[in-house]
């Protein structure tokens, strides 16, 4: 069995992690540098917590690296060094140069690098990809796709933490889904963004259109527009235009409506946290790469970097691997 530790607990996604895991690996130390959230992570898990990245790695065979964005580099290239496979959250990196040196660990030390993009495990999904590479609608002419969200607030709403706001947040579990839909990166990125909902320093709405090599263009809302008391946590959906026919999915809409104190949903749909473990764990037994790889990761912040480039100048930018401006 997998012995499997925590670099890092602050993301919101870290306990589901938790839970998705916790029947199939043993589990090793969870280090934080809240080392007293630490603590409280740990004691839930029934595991130690560990005062340094090196004591967690000394003990473990693969991490959950669940820190801040700015994090994310640093705990990912020293657990790929110390040849343990590592899942990640998104954004992957910050910059395409970390991003390279990642992709470059992970080969050189023989190791699994996952990217934490759970949508790609949704059956809706996946059914909506084998209709579409069946040619079922037809030539491509149209995306529209939302990814919508409550603020999370804290650190996430910390430029020098995050790296930016809703359109960093969001942008990339779209990116990756076009991407696997279409089998081609876009030519162009064109996003406008701003702080219309909570007046942060950092962009709490941003609208981003993608110009595709074979004509086709997409809209992605991907925007912190959900209320704290709005029945989900947000959403993700497309809506896929073809010349013969067109198809809608809604990632999370398997729910009942609750209605007592406050109108809620109770999803009854697969557990995209768990199916997105289970691959972990089998890419590492079977010595192959994940179907959310690293590489994936990268590919998805190419278009966040070119989608901020195009908030600061106005116009739309390029994909390339430069590096990327900073919060808009």
């Amino acid at each position: 069995m997998i012995r499997l530790g925590f670099l890092g607990i602050r993301h919101v996604h870290a306990p589901a992690y938790g839970v998705a895991f916790r029947n199939d690996v043993e589990w090793g130390p969870v280090y934080d540098a809240d080392f007293e959230a630490a603590e409280v992570f740990a004691r839930g898990l029934g595991t130690p917590v560990a005062r340094s990245r090196e004591e967690v790695l000394a003990s473990v065979d693969a991490v959950i690296c669940a820190g801040t964005n700015a994090e994310h580099f640093s705990m990912t290239e020293s657990a790929l060094r110390a040849r343990k496979h590592v899942l990640c959250e998104k954004p992957l990196v910050l910059t395409p140069s970390e991003g390279e040196a990642l992709l470059d660990a992970a080969r050189v030390c023989e190791v699994r690098l996952m990217t934490a993009f759970p949508c790609p495990y949704a059956p809706g999904f996946q059914k909506l990809q084998s209709r579409v590479q069946a040619g079922e609608l037809g030539l491509l002419r149209a995306i529209c796709a939302t990814n919508h969200g409550r603020c999370p607030g804290g650190w996430f709403v910390d430029p020098a933490e995050s790296g930016g706001g809703a359109l960093v947040d969001h942008t990339v579990h779209v990116a990756d889904l076009l991407f696997r839909l279409l089998g081609e990166e876009p030519t162009t990125v064109f996003a406008k963004t701003n702080h219309l909902h909570w007046g942060l320093p950092v962009e709490d709405s941003a609208l981003v259109t993608l110009q595709y090599p074979s004509g086709l263009f997409a809209t992605l809302d991907a925007s912190w527009s959900r209320p704290g008391s709005y029945k989900t946590w947000g959403d993700v959906t497309l809506r896929v235009v073809g010349d013969a026919g067109s198809a809608e999915l809604n990632l999370f809409s398997q729910a009942f409506d609750v209605y007592q104190d406050q109108h809620r949903q109770w999803g009854y749909g697969s557990n995209l946290d768990q199916l997105m473990a289970k691959e972990f764990l089998q890419a590492i037994a079977e010595k192959r790469e994940p179907l959310t790889s690293g590489e994936d990761g990268l590919r998805a912040c190419r278009v966040m970097w070119a989608a901020q480039r195009s908030a600061q100048s106005g116009r739309p930018e390029p994909l390339e691997a430069s590096v990327p401006i900073g919060p808009s």
